[in-house]
C-alpha cells in the first residue's frame, strides 16, 4: 500500500498586475471627471453616472454585484456616513463606512438623479438604474467600468473587482489596519484579508533603508 503524501493546499496571493496604484487610480477619477464635462457640454449623460460609478467602486472596494443591489435607502449620508450592503456574499450584510468626500458626491448625485438624469430617488430606487428605473446588470456595470478604464488608457480587459483589490490595498498601505479592511470589505476570516498585507520589492528596500544610518 502507497503511502499517502499530504500536500498544503497553497493559498492565492493576488497578483501584482491584479492591483492598481494610487496614481493610476487618480488618472482614471481625473479622466472620467473630464469626459462626463465633455459629455454635459455635448448634451449626454451617461458618464455621470460613470464617474460616479468610478469614485463609489475605489472609495469604498463594493463588489459589483454589491453595486447593482444599493438603493437610496442604503446610503446613510447624516453624521457618520455609511453604506449599508444588504445580502453581500454569503447572504451577509454589512456597514461600510465612507469618507466626507464621498459621502458629499453621493448627495451630490442623488441631486443629479433628480434633476438631470430624471431617475427617481425613493428609498426603494437603485442608485444605479435604466432609463426604466430598472436595476443595472453586472454585465452593464462592467461595460461602464471598463469604458472608464479605456478613456485612462488603460487595459479595459480588468474587472471592477480589481478597484476592490486596489482599495484593500491602499487602505491597508494607509492605515496598517487588517481588521479594518476585513470590516470595510466584508471577508468572513482575516486570513483572507492578509492578502492584501503584501509588501512590493520597492518598499522592502525602503524599509531596509532605514535600519542602519550611520
Amino acid at each position: 500500500m502507497k503511502n499517502k503524501i499530504e500536500t498544503k493546499k497553497k493559498r492565492w496571493v493576488p497578483p501584482v498586475e491584479k492591483f492598481l496604484t494610487k496614481k493610476e487610480v487618480d488618472l482614471i477619477l481625473n479622466a472620467t471627471k473630464d469626459q462626463s464635462f465633455i459629455d454635459v457640454a455635448r448634451g449626454r449623460k451617461i458618464w455621470r453616472k460613470r464617474l460616479m460609478l468610478i469614485k463609489l467602486v475605489f472609495n469604498t472596494g463594493l463588489r459589483v454585484s454589491e453595486i447593482c443591489n444599493l438603493k437610496i435607502q442604503n446610503l446613510h449620508l447624516g453624521y457618520g456616513a455609511s453604506i449599508l450592503v444588504e445580502h453581500g456574499k454569503g447572504d451577509k450584510s454589512r456597514e461600510v463606512i465612507i469618507n466626507k468626500k464621498l459621502k458629499q458626491n453621493l448627495t451630490e448625485y442623488i441631486k443629479t438623479k433628480k434633476f438631470v438624469l430624471g431617475e427617481g430617488i425613493e428609498p426603494e430606487d437603485f442608485l444605479f438604474c435604466s432609463a426604466k428605473g430598472e436595476k443595472l446588470s453586472t454585465r452593464a456595470l462592467q461595460k461602464s467600468f471598463k469604458a472608464c478604464l479605456a478613456n485612462a488608457g488603460l487595459s479595459p480587459e480588468l474587472s471592477i473587482h480589481i478597484a476592490r483589490h486596489s482599495f484593500a490595498s491602499n487602505l491597508y498601505k494607509a492605515t496598517h489596519d487588517l481588521r479594518l479592511v476585513q470590516q470595510q470589505l466584508g471577508h468572513s476570516s482575516i486570513h483572507i484579508t492578509e492578502l492584501y498585507s503584501h509588501l512590493s520589492k520597492e518598499q522592502i528596500q525602503e524599509g531596509m533603508e532605514q535600519l542602519y544610518q550611520e
